[in-house]
């Protein structure tokens, strides 16, 4: 019995030392660590930020002096656009058990800031599906100026996938 005990003891101190020169090969000499593979080692933790609209928020535009110049169709002097509680651009979600549901994700000429609400691309893509197919169907709008593919795929894993949609469309 004596001698088991004595195994287990130098087991356990084998152990103890294996974790001990583990720690010191890995602590940082000069601020260097060392990590494998897809490691990213110790550090800061990071966050990714999603581009988009403030959820529950009615915002009002004044198009540039620029834009005002060359009004190609007709120009307003205010445009409006309100975003939903998930910050998608309304109209977006008009059926509250949509047989169809789609989202878009895109930058400006998906977002359509200086369009009338209901002429803006996904809202009348949804109706005209609806027209279509006699189903009811959500187009939910969830662009924003100036967002590239990175930040829509962002948007696409970190606020569409969890509403599962039917369809994405991503319009770069």
């Amino acid at each position: 019995m004596g001698s088991r005990k004595t195994l287990v003891a130098i087991w356990m101190l084998g152990a103890i030392a294996g974790v001990a020169l583990f720690e010191w090969d890995m602590t940082p000499r000069a601020g260097r660590y060392k990590a494998g593979g897809l490691s990213a080692g110790p550090g800061p933790v990071r966050y990714l930020v999603m581009r988009e609209w403030r959820r529950n928020t009615d915002y009002q535009f004044s198009p540039s002096p620029e834009r005002k110049r060359h009004a190609d169709g007709g120009l307003h002097e205010i445009y409006q656009l309100a975003t939903d509680k998930d910050g998608f651009i309304e109209p977006a979600r008009r059926h509250q058990q949509p047989d169809l549901s789609i989202v878009f994700l895109g930058g400006s000429t998906t977002e359509c800031m200086y369009v009338a609400p209901d002429n803006r691309f996904p809202y009348l893509a949804a109706r005209k599906l609806e027209q279509a197919l006699g189903l009811k169907v959500n187009g939910i709008n969830a662009a924003l100026s100036g967002n590239n593919s990175m930040h829509s795929l962002l948007l696409l894993l970190g606020k569409v996938v969890p509403l599962r949609p039917d369809f994405v469309v991503l319009m770069h």
